[in-house]
């Protein structure tokens, strides 16, 4: 018995059973240089998939990744923030009416979404700036 918890210790210790990983982190702009002031970045690839949340100034940071290639997402960069009240208005006596408040629009070009047609990539362990287009029709400034 103990030859086999000495065993698989030793298997943990040398195969990574700790489930380490890179601490990724980086800044998400615009063309123009303006933060991504929310949303994610997804990281797909042989060692799985991994995000982390965008902070209102663009940064970023993902734990725990593996060594490797990434496609990488950047998904819900929108204009504001989505609302309960989104297309869920209600006039004086209870009826619905449609909503006056405006659906949350992409700051970014849609191709950002799918990480095999982004054309952002990356190695992990390191720290990485992204650049994305910003959508025809976005906001020039979308701080909230």
């Amino acid at each position: 018995m103990k030859k086999l918890i000495v065993s698989l210790a030793l298997v943990c210790l040398f195969a990574g059973c700790s489930g380490g990983g890179a601490e990724l982190t980086g800044k998400v702009t615009m063309d123009d240089g303006a933060p991504v002031p929310r949303g994610a970045v997804q990281l797909n690839g042989a060692g799985g998939s991994y995000s982390g949340g965008i902070q209102p100034d663009g940064t970023y940071t993902i734990t725990g990744v593996p060594s490797g290639e990434y496609n990488v997402a950047v998904t819900g960069a929108m204009d504001s923030e989505p609302t309960e009240e989104a297309g869920m208005d209600y006039d004086d006596e209870g009826n619905f009416v449609e909503s006056t408040t405006p659906e949350p629009k992409s700051l970014i070009k849609d191709m950002y979404s799918d990480p095999e047609k982004s054309g952002l990539k990356l190695s992990v362990p390191g720290s990485y700036d992204l650049k994305v287009d910003r959508a025809a029709g976005g906001a020039a400034d979308a701080s909230s």
